[in-house]
């Protein structure tokens, strides 16, 4: 099970290289300068998530190695921070489809490393059992009166 989930991941991860890649390239054909700027931001966001993800796709360059690695040791969040903020910056920059697609791939999987982030949902006897030591800290209307506070202003004024 967890070879098949570890598969699946690594083609995901190739794809939205590949996808970002390659529509990025295709969004410089255009005639705005701002989505030429995007498209080229496009193709470096791809790389970037080529030097992160799957470093074999650029061994050619000797510090590859070096992004993979500082990433494994950190939380998802900080992958999942990265990702957002570069593709939405990205489409912000330039809202054709192109630039949408591409970068909105690597959206999803900044989202997606957002929920792993998350962490595993607790069992449902866990929950509960949170739920009713939580239920005690709820205020309920019959609350005793503080002897130090003094009358309620409400009495203060009749």
């Amino acid at each position: 099970m967890n070879i098949s989930k570890n598969v699946v991941n690594t083609i995901a991860r190739v794809q939205t290289v590949k996808v970002a890649i390659g529509i990025g390239a295709w969004a410089c054909f255009t005639i705005t300068a701002r989505c030429l700027m995007a498209g080229i931001l496009q193709m470096l966001l791809g790389v970037v998530v080529a030097l992160i993800e799957v470093p074999c796709f650029c061994a050619f360059l000797d510090f590859a190695q070096n992004p993979y690695n500082y990433f494994e040791k950190r939380p998802y969040w900080h992958k999942a921070l990265l990702y957002v903020i570069l593709s939405a910056f990205i489409m912000v920059l330039c809202g054709e489809l192109s630039t949408f697609v591409g970068s909105g791939l690597v959206f999803v999987t900044g989202s997606l490393y957002g929920i792993m982030a998350l962490g595993k949902k607790a069992s449902k006897d866990e929950m509960m059992m949170k739920a009713a030591s939580m239920s005690s800290l709820i205020p309920t209307k019959e609350q005793p009166q503080d002897v130090d506070a003094g009358p309620s202003s409400a009495e203060r004024f009749h």
